[in-house]
């Protein structure tokens, strides 16, 4: 499911840069696709962040990825045809060059775009809240307490906020006692 969203995700990238014009929504979708692809990326190589929960958020970004392709390849498609259309239509004994049909904010096309960035904006943001709050390194149960494995949650905390730019937050709970007692193991809350 990864692999697909990721593919999904690479096929809103490619097709930016065949679409004319909407340069701020474009450069945003293309931006926040990149995003998305390190952060599953990296869920893929960590296997605790590969929860229920998580694992329901890559779906839905697969599904929204797939729209989203979808919908820029038939823009693009329009784009290109539109700029055919134009180059036609321009007899050869104008001396003026045919005008590019590009999109521009007055244009359907652009609410649109900019529709497709809030969206993967929400993916993301979900996503990100979604792994802040796996419970990396914790193993026991109610009745004879929990345990945390220090060393895992630092390690995967580090490698989440170089990814993702956020720190899980049983990390920012324990904080304190990281740090005051070094990696290992050691009783959590």
């Amino acid at each position: 499911m990864i692999t697909i969203a990721i593919s999904n995700l690479e096929t809103v990238k490619q097709t930016r840069h065949s679409i004319g014009g909407a340069k701020e929504p474009l450069d945003s979708i293309s931006a926040q696709a990149d995003i998305l692809i390190r952060s599953l990326l990296l869920i893929k190589d960590i296997h605790s962040l590969q929860t229920l929960r998580v694992g329901e958020q890559i779906y839905q970004i697969m599904d929204l990825a797939s729209r989203l392709g979808a919908s820029m390849l038939v823009i693009a498609a329009d784009s290109m045809n539109r700029r055919s259309l134009s180059s036609l239509s321009t007899a050869p004994t104008t001396t003026t060059a045919p005008q590019e049909q590009e999109i521009t904010p007055d244009n359907y096309v652009y609410g649109h775009l900019q529709t497709m960035k809030g969206q993967l904006w929400e993916a993301r943001d979900t996503l990100f809240e979604l792994v802040r709050s796996v419970l990396v390194g914790v193993s026991g149960n109610p009745k004879d307490g929990f345990r945390v494995v220090k060393g895992d949650l630092v390690g995967v905390n580090d490698r989440v906020r170089e990814v993702m730019g956020v720190q899980m937050r049983l990390f920012e709970r324990l904080r304190e006692r990281i740090v005051g007692e070094g990696e290992g193991e050691g009783d959590g809350e």
